[in-house]
């Protein structure tokens, strides 16, 4: 079983409360700067976390992303969109960003929460989505390569997005507008 994320290094309302986004492309002169205002859930043994945002500008607004989808199969494109250490926004796509297995243990050791990809990410980009090529979210990226008896296995990991719906408190549910419906 891997070691999940302690309480020090994970979302708290002290972390909050310091964290501003942007949700513009760099340098394109447009600012969509959001300030986190609540973590709404916080769930280190899955590894992921849902936070209320609010404009920084008062007039922007934002949404959850509406289509939801589960990794079926290995091979499949994907698209990751990453900020990884405050370095401008990077996209990742296939045909080089693809699945590798479909299920795999997830950060608690579960079997099946996770899936592995090969899409090429930096260190500080976990925490990004991954989606389809359908637009459709299919996980949030979280962790690299890792090493055990001294061989790497060179794949990246990703937590299921219906891992996240399964996961939901129902505060979280009421806050992206119900449970996001997962399509095949």
């Amino acid at each position: 079983m891997k070691d999940v994320v302690s309480d020090g290094q994970y979302w708290q309302q002290s972390i909050c409360d310091r964290t501003i986004f942007d949700f513009s492309w760099d340098k394109d002169g447009y600012g969509r700067e959001f300030q986190c205002k609540e973590v709404v859930q916080a769930d280190p043994g899955t590894d992921f976390a849902l936070v209320r945002v609010v404009p920084r500008n008062g007039g922007d607004s934002l949404r959850p992303v509406p289509l939801w989808s589960r990794i079926t199969k290995t091979n499949e494109p994907l698209v990751i969109v990453q900020h990884p250490a405050c370095v401008p926004k990077q996209v990742t796509q296939a045909p080089q960003c693809k699945t590798i297995n479909p299920s795999i243990p997830g950060s608690d050791g579960k079997a099946g929460k996770d899936f592995s990809h090969v899409c090429d990410t930096s260190s500080g980009s976990s925490g990004a989505p991954v989606f389809d090529t359908w637009n459709r979210l299919v996980g949030l990226h979280h962790r690299g390569f890792e090493r055990e008896a001294e061989k790497c296995d060179m794949v990246n990991k990703a937590i299921h997005a219906g891992t996240i719906a399964d996961n939901l408190t129902p505060k979280a549910k009421s806050a992206l507008g119900g449970t996001p419906k997962l399509e095949p």
